[in-house]
């Protein structure tokens, strides 16, 4: 199997452009959260190929569990005419245990020194053994004391097909390399697929495997093995190509290893390279991933002119949807340039113009020229009824302060989609519209606090809890929130159920919960909003100290590299951390920040009133601080006629 199957199984399948062309543009606008209306860019699609190096290995580690994965059957086998064996063969291809185990261990005891045979036993057996856990496991009656007994005996038995194993390999010929590296890739999976085994047994077995017959299918293997050791895997990347010159799929793998260790350079000549071996007969052959590849690099090489005309040129020529997205990254860098560019395009008919007004109107809200933006999303709005050129229009609307008309456009898109993803963002508008009792009272509307609610519920729950909080409901947040706190375990929901028993005065359970949060031993990075301010309230001081400083360099480090894979907190959420630590000055600042910054920091509606900004909502300098900035967006908000 080679390398460019393994990844082509795990990236995503082709599909219309129009599909993909505004998947991309929806993943590459505005997130809505629950600190409101804050821009953080997606990780762009095409980042998807640098995974497919990683996700490769499920494909190896899960050869074991393939029955016709490896098959001991070499052209020099001089049993291969055998009756038995030939049967044996057929029947392992066929799924057909039963049959397989008869045939061999007949063929076994007829020509006990066939170390094909043996070995095409061995796996039999340990195959057998493995169906007979696995059935014990999936039984309907199987408790959790009957399901590890069953893994012990079931482990227990496979690895007794080993000896077995190690006798066949030692009757293959010595000259039968293939069959020898088929025999040790067979014993490193099935030593992968027991339980407490020494990886080093397993690195053993490719390094034979290897030694004996350097071919794709080892090396693949041992790179799988070692996924995470740049180092090996370039080592095996470049033996690969010595092995097989001709095979662009191991030039691909370079190339994208040369990205991962950020040799953008390299990574670029390799894509190059790629290029004109895959298109050397057939110009209009393109491997999309490695375009979107040879893009990246460009970017981050600080190349981003030269990188934008060849992203029009894949545009153009092939439809390739991801070189959408890489070219409004560089766009954000050069905005001018890529308003001249596409209006070339769309006044000299070059292309689909739907594609390129809406690529303009990205330009145009990056350079926060929002009028503009809307002129060229109205064009292909009458055209084509796309949800998410609604919801794009309805943030247009709102940062012009047009808030009913924001309204209007975003019920349109939540509607035309089903009335599902687009609600986060109405309810943030309407939020920010002083409307916030309307979504209050929309969310109640069927909510039964009952336990053993399903994950859409729990979400729903959670956002209903904060708004009540907001409104210092403490007693119907806390019964919000008492319906599912025992059996969710989120720092979010710890959060908001001690805010409101503290509302309620119960403080020493709300700090009972909050020492919970600092319990949890693994919690995702956005959770980090949460949980510092927890550590905080229990007495951990130093480590809250130390966490805030995290989100603060995360930050940053985000700001100056927005391509990094991690994206972090914003300056808002520093702001309420720090309010909620008593450090007003430094809550006053990063809000500060967060307007200066933010690409849309305009959600006033949210700020007076999330709950989390209490302790410096009532000083002057916050009041100054809102007022300030809200009247500069007043004004910057031009008629939508002008």
């Amino acid at each position: 199997m080679c390398l460019l199957l393994l990844f082509s199984r795990f990236l995503p399948p082709k599909i219309h452009f129009w599909q993909s062309f505004f998947e991309i543009l929806s993943n590459n606008t505005y997130l809505w959260g629950s600190t409101g209306i804050i821009s953080k860019t997606i990780t762009m699609k095409s980042r998807r190929l640098l995974l497919s190096l990683l996700a490769f290995v499920v494909v190896l580690t899960a050869i074991a569990e393939d029955f016709d994965a490896i098959v001991v059957n070499s052209q020099q086998n001089k049993w291969a005419s055998s009756n038995y064996f030939v049967k044996g063969i057929n029947a392992i291809n066929d799924e057909d245990l039963e049959t397989a185990l008869d045939m061999l261990e007949r063929e076994v005891r007829q020509h006990p020194s066939s170390g094909y045979a043996v070995c095409n036993l061995a796996k039999c057996q340990f195959m057998a053994a493995r169906n007979r856990m696995l059935g014990d496991i999936y039984s309907e009656d199987g408790g959790e004391q009957e399901v590890a007994a069953a893994r012990e005996r079931g482990d227990k038995e496979m690895s007794g097909t080993l000896p077995l194993l190690d006798k066949g390999i030692a009757l293959l010929p010595a000259g039968d390399g293939e069959a020898l590296c088929q025999a040790y890739r067979l014993k490193a999976a099935m030593l992968s697929s027991l339980e407490n085994v020494d990886s080093t047994q397993v690195a053993e077995c490719y390094d034979k495997a290897i030694a004996v017959h350097p071919c794709n299918a080892a090396y693949e293997d041992h790179m799988g093995l070692f996924f995470k050791d740049d180092e090996i895997v370039i080592a095996d990347a470049l033996a690969l190509r010595k092995l097989y010159p001709d095979a662009p799929s191991y030039v691909k793998l370079l190339a994208i290893m040369a990205y991962r260790s950020e040799d953008y350079n390299q990574c670029l000549e390799l894509c190059e390279e790629h290029h004109a071996m895959i298109n050397s007969e057939d110009q209009s052959v393109i491997d999309e991933e490695m375009a979107a590849l040879r893009l990246i690099a460009l970017k981050s090489l600080g190349r981003d002119e030269e990188g934008m005309n060849l992203a029009l040129h894949y545009i153009e020529e092939y439809d390739l949807a991801d070189a959408i997205s890489v070219y409004l990254q560089m766009a954000k860098n050069n905005p001018d340039l890529a308003e001249v560019q596409l209006k070339q395009r769309l006044f000299a008919d070059n292309g689909d113009e739907r594609v390129w007004n809406v690529m303009l109107a990205r330009v145009m809200e990056n350079k926060k020229d929002y009028g503009r933006a809307l002129e060229f999303l109205s064009k292909v709005v009458k055209v084509m009824k796309e949800p998410f050129l609604y919801k794009e229009m309805a943030l247009c609307y709102f940062m012009l302060a047009d808030t009913d008309n924001a309204l209007k456009y975003i019920d349109v898109a939540t509607v035309l989609n089903g009335g599902e993803e687009f609600l986060p963002t109405r309810d943030d508008i309407l939020i920010n519209m002083g409307m916030a009792s309307k979504v209050i009272s929309e969310k109640m509307v069927g909510v039964e606090l009952f336990k053993g609610v399903s994950g859409n519920d729990v979400s729903q729950r959670l956002s209903l809890a904060d708004l009540l909080l907001q409104e210092h409901d403490y007693s119907r947040a806390a019964d919000v929130m008492a319906s599912i706190i025992d059996s969710v375990h989120y720092a979010k929901a710890y959060t908001l159920y001690a805010e409101a028993l503290k509302g309620l005065g119960r403080t020493d359970e709300a700090q009972n919960y909050l020492q919970k949060i600092t319990e949890i031993d693994a919690f995702n990075f956005s959770d980090i909003v949460y949980i510092v301010p927890a550590y905080y309230a229990v007495g951990k001081k130093e480590e809250a100290l130390v966490q805030v400083k995290t989100m603060v360099e995360g930050c940053e480090k985000y700001l100056q590299n927005p391509e990094d894979d991690v994206i972090p907190s914003t300056y808002y959420d520093i702001a309420v951390v720090y309010a909620q630590m008593g450090e007003s000055d430094k809550a006053l600042e990063y809000l500060e920040k967060h307007f200066l910054h933010d690409d849309m920091p305009y959600n006033f509606g949210q700020i007076e009133r999330d709950w989390r900004l209490d302790s410096v909502r009532g000083l002057p300098q916050y009041k100054a601080l809102v007022e300030k900035y809200k009247k500069q967006w007043k004004s910057n908000a031009v008629s939508i006629n002008q």
